[in-house]
């Protein structure tokens, strides 16, 4: 597990109180130079992440009209690694560093930064259904519930000596999470004869029946920003998709 470090600055703990949310907090104040600052990319100490799963499943073969699939998983992905602080889609990526940035340089980013991962999502279950009605018509559906994974929310620190704002993750982690999510995907097809090997299949899709609009990003975790838990990212919305395949 690698990450960075700075080998040549000092450093000491002192109080200073969030002027976002009042609350006090132990950071680390640089006494030495600004020129003192050596930041290696390394093998932290303490620096590791863990993943632990149990899968259940079943499945049902097709017959007498019918097929099924489901599982359910519970999982804990946990740990520190250089995307303790990322909030988007590279939550668990170990090779971005430029997006992760310079994560550990300072040792105030490791401020509650222990913990779920990024995209930790303790449950997990998936069914997938198909039944073949009358007239061979084919109905399937695939539903998907996954739980939130952890949110992030940042505040500042005043009255350091670094050389920029300092901000720290204002709670452990996995104190709150996003909302839970529901995505369900419905499908219905016919196909008919044409001659000997060729069939016309017809099929309707429709994605995202229950038009979850679940918000799984926020545009910005900084507590003092504009646009602190503005939405950035949800489910596309519900939509059909009709499709006709032609083969032989």
């Amino acid at each position: 597990m690698f990450g960075f470090e700075d080998r040549g600055a000092t450093y000491e703990q002192v109080e200073r109180v969030s002027p976002d949310n009042g609350q006090t907090y132990l950071v680390w104040n640089q006494v030495s130079g600004p020129l003192t600052n050596a930041y290696w990319l390394t093998n932290p100490e303490g620096w590791e992440q863990k993943y632990r799963a149990l899968i259940l499943t079943l499945d049902k073969r097709f017959a007498n009209r019918w097929l099924m699939n489901a599982s359910v998983t519970w999982s804990r992905a946990e740990g520190l690694n250089m995307s303790a602080r990322a909030t988007g889609g590279y939550g668990l990526s170990q090779t971005l560093t430029w997006y992760t940035q310079q994560f550990g340089a300072d040792p105030n980013d490791l401020i509650n930064a222990t913990g779920p991962l990024n995209l930790d999502k303790e449950w997990l279950f998936k069914l997938s259904l198909g039944y073949n009605l009358p007239l061979d018509i084919l109905v399937s559906f695939n539903y998907i519930f996954q739980s939130g994974r952890p949110t992030l929310k940042f505040v500042r620190i005043p009255d350091l000596n670094q050389l920029f704002v300092v901000k720290v993750q204002a709670e452990p982690k996995g104190i709150e999470r996003f909302d839970d999510q529901h995505l369900l995907n419905l499908r219905v097809e016919k196909a008919f004869n044409l001659y000997k090997t060729a069939k016309l299949r017809f099929m309707v899709n429709i994605f995202n029946l229950l038009n979850d609009a679940t918000i799984t990003s926020w545009r910005s975790s900084d507590v003092w920003n504009a646009t602190y838990q503005n939405p950035r990212s949800i489910p596309y919305p519900r939509r059909a998709q009709v499709g006709i395949k032609f083969e032989f």
